[in-house]
């Protein structure tokens, strides 16, 4: 089990399954993306996802402000040393500020 402190971007306590290319988002139950930033593709799936990790720190980066347009709960500044898709992922929010993120 790891657990990850990282900035809260949107808010949101819920639980999901780790995928890492948004081809994999129909072969999952409550599919949570972890990625560095969205390219344009990512825009059309992002209604069928449960939640975004975004490994970069930037509040200003492209994924962060889509997320909080389409106010999809999300995280910035997720460092996991080995993501694979299929993993169990939850998030909770800890404070205003922070969310910790669990993989299992």
């Amino acid at each position: 089990m790891e657990k990850i402190k990282a900035y809260t971007n949107y808010p949101g306590n819920l639980k999901g399954t780790l995928i890492l290319d948004v081809e994999d988002i129909d072969k999952y139950d409550n599919p949570i993306l972890y990625c560095d930033n969205f390219l344009l593709d990512h825009i059309a799936f992002l209604p069928k996802l449960k939640a975004v990790l975004i490994r970069r720190r930037n509040f200003l980066c492209h994924a962060a402000i889509i997320c909080r347009e389409m106010k999809k709960p999300s995280v910035i500044g997720v460092e996991i040393k080995e993501a694979k898709t299929g993993e169990r992922v939850s998030m909770e929010q800890y404070d205003d500020m922070f969310s910790v993120v669990t993989i299992y």
